[in-house]
């Protein structure tokens, strides 16, 4: 697999949607998978620099915060993308994650439905995909 160090010549970038939720009392990693390729080969998303948002259900994403990734060695995906298609991941699964709640995360949320986002900086590119929901019960 292609390490990607500095600016990359990534020509895709893959962003699995996820639906999660966590109590308002919880502190914990919320993960978003992402996928890159260097033409149609599997490269490695985990040196390049990656963001995550949180906002409130159907509100812009404003504020970012800096994610580092895991490798997920033994994780394997299977997600239906916004256009409602079905997608299988084999592993190893790269995921870019941060810490949410009030003991220690970056973010403390209420109770209520907020949006995941993801950024991930390329050469020339910063890419924003939706990735997906979270339910603070």
């Amino acid at each position: 697999m292609p390490t990607l160090a500095g600016p990359a010549p990534i020509d895709h970038i893959s962003v699995a949607t996820t639906a999660l939720t966590i109590a308002a009392i919880s502190t914990e990693h919320i993960h978003i998978a992402a996928r890159a390729s260097i033409e149609g080969q599997d490269a490695d998303p985990g040196t390049l620099p990656a963001r995550i948002a949180v906002p409130v259900s159907s509100q812009s994403p404003n504020t970012w915060y800096d994610a580092t990734w895991e490798l997920l060695p033994d994780a394997a995906l299977t997600f239906k993308d916004s256009a409602g298609i079905w997608h299988s991941w084999p592993g190893p699964v790269h995921a870019a994650r941060v810490l949410l709640g009030s003991d220690g995360g970056v973010l403390a949320l209420t109770a209520g439905a907020y949006d995941l986002w993801v950024e991930i900086d390329l050469a020339d590119e910063t890419v924003r995909r939706p990735a997906g929901t979270l339910e603070v019960t």
